[in-house]
């Protein structure tokens, strides 16, 4: 349903209409996952946005929305400006495409054989430039005066493009992040309810240090914990560190991870066909990578199903990640 909308509005030019049906497209998830939860049906219009009450937000941040939408066969993106005005674009690129980038988006992988071909094939040698489309809209906004270099730009991606920083896509010779600041967030709701609270300066911290199978037996060795986590261990008195096997889901959850500074130094994965998440110890064993990205060892990752059960209480709480 959601992408012949996206696809009909597009033609329109109706982009209010677009944006509102990429954010339906987007909460659905996440209302489905409730309704599981709670035995009551929730819609997606539970949590999704109207055009018209995000503008007013923009205004009072001074910011920008920018909300992505992979479809098949392309994505189409639409900006929301402080002021209220709509800019969108359609950018032609498959889902299978986008599903490689995002398997590359690490530039240490740039240039290297590709696993699928390592003899006929490499990866590409700089990913950014190949993101240029996606960013194209932000481009023309600037070159129109619409949004300004500096200005904050919240943006939404969706499918395996939130596996891609849209920090460092080309944009006129320069890196996206050379002009703007910018925040990812997982749609205009998200940005709603968080805006809507009252700000919460967190007293106390928890720290998760999950070190993998191949990092403990790599050249190097076992390392000591992010900068991150020594800066929590220097300017916060009342703590916890979680740290190896010790940091799995049930002595997350037995923490009491509300209201907190929670930071996880750790590894991502996004496994095919199935919901990403931040990597954990589990059953007093560290994650092994090779398991992970061949499907297995569940049990290692924090999923967002996991994180919206009613005894995962995370409320007040700021997340921070540092990936191994």
């Amino acid at each position: 349903l959601y992408p012949c909308l996206c696809t009909l509005y597009y033609k329109l030019e109706r982009y209010e209409d677009l944006m509102e049906a990429m954010e339906a497209s987007k909460s659905r998830v996440l209302a489905d996952q409730v309704t599981r939860e709670k035995g009551k049906a929730a819609t997606e219009r539970n949590f999704s946005l109207l055009v018209k009450e995000l503008a007013p937000i923009l205004g009072r941040l001074k910011s920008h929305y920018y909300s992505c939408f992979v479809d098949d066969d392309c994505v189409y993106g639409v900006l929301l400006t402080s002021r209220g005005m709509l800019k969108a674009s359609r950018t032609t690129i498959n889902r299978e495409r986008i599903e490689y980038y995002a398997s590359i988006s690490n530039p240490e992988l740039w240039g290297q054989p590709d696993p699928i071909d390592p003899v006929r094939r490499r990866i590409p040698e700089d990913l950014t430039q190949k993101l240029s489309p996606f960013v194209e809209v932000l481009k023309t906004a600037l070159e129109s005066r619409e949004i300004s270099e500096g200005d904050l730009i919240c943006y939404s991606a969706h499918g395996a493009l939130r596996h891609i920083p849209l920090h460092y896509a080309d944009m006129g010779g320069n890196q996206l992040v050379d002009y703007f600041s910018l925040s990812q967030i997982p749609g205009a709701y998200a940005l709603h309810r968080i805006m809507g609270q009252k700000p919460n300066i967190p007293k106390k911290y928890i720290a998760l240090d999950i070190p993998s199978v191949q990092d403990m037996n790599g050249k190097e060795g076992p390392r000591a914990p992010g900068e991150m986590v020594r800066w929590l261990e220097r300017n916060m008195k009342d703590g916890q560190l979680l740290r190896g096997e010790e940091a799995d889901l049930e002595s997350l959850v037995q923490s009491d991870s509300g209201a907190c500074i929670l930071h996880f130094n750790t590894h991502s994965i996004a496994q095919k066909d199935k919901d990403p998440g931040l990597v954990l110890a589990a059953g007093q064993k560290l994650p092994d990578l090779a398991l992970l990205n061949r499907g297995g060892a569940e049990e290692h990752i924090l999923t967002p199903e996991e994180v919206l059960k009613p005894e995962f209480d995370i409320s007040g709480s700021h997340i921070t990640y540092q990936s191994y």
